[in-house]
């Protein structure tokens, strides 16, 4: 029974987090059906199995990976434009749960850790959901970024600022301690997650100024 509803939950939630991804950077989500289902169920797969080996503490690396690679084969995005939509969803993703575990913590750090070693139905649904409703927002309010495009013909190599791809790689590389740390390096977790979440704001704001010059 544990088994089929940590399924449930992940059949649940990671579509949340593909359509937030595609919706912050302006995707018509109809044409995307059947990437959605196929990176659903690759990422669902890939988060029983790490579960089941008890390898939780590779799950902030493994699963970006994962989800990079689904964007790049399934979704047919350049590597630069995948890597950039798969950091904002899981550093979005990581401050938005260890804020959540935060306060299911009553702000106390002891259980803080605790509960982010554990995986609950609650944290998931909630994380998902919150998901969905941005997703739904940014949809129709038809906010977000449209410099990123299907249409290989209409890309321009030089015109993806270095900044923004530098710092995409280092919010990739310190999300990845962030699993690791939870379980290793207790009192180094919110240092790591302070520095995704500025990271995460430096992304969106350097994601901002190039919609801007687009």
């Amino acid at each position: 029974m544990q088994h089929l509803n940590m399924i449930l939950i992940y059949l649940f939630y990671w579509p949340s987090a593909l359509l937030l991804c595609l919706t912050s950077f302006r995707f018509k989500i109809r044409y995307y059906t059947r990437q959605i289902v196929l990176s659903t169920l690759v990422m669902t797969q890939c988060s029983v199995l790490l579960q089941s080996f008890k390898a939780e503490f590779l799950m902030s690396l493994i699963h970006p990976i994962c989800l990079l690679m689904c964007i790049v084969f399934f979704f047919r995005l350049r590597f630069a434009h995948s890597l950039l939509i798969a950091a904002i969803t899981f550093c979005f993703n990581i401050v938005l749960e260890s804020t959540l575990n935060f306060f299911l913590a009553n702000f106390d750090y002891i259980k803080f850790v605790e509960i982010s070693r554990n995986d609950y139905m609650i944290q998931g649904f909630i994380l998902a959901f919150t998901n969905y409703v941005l997703a739904f927002l940014l949809h129709k309010l038809r906010v977000g970024f449209s410099f990123i495009s299907s249409n290989h013909t209409n890309y321009k190599v030089e015109a993806f600022p270095r900044k923004l791809i530098f710092t995409t790689v280092a919010g990739c590389i310190i999300m990845t301690f962030t699993s690791f740390s939870i379980y290793f390096f207790a009192k180094l977790i919110m240092l790591i997650i302070s520095i995704t979440f500025f990271v995460l704001i430096g992304i969106v704001n350097l994601s901002h100024e190039k919609e801007l010059a687009d």
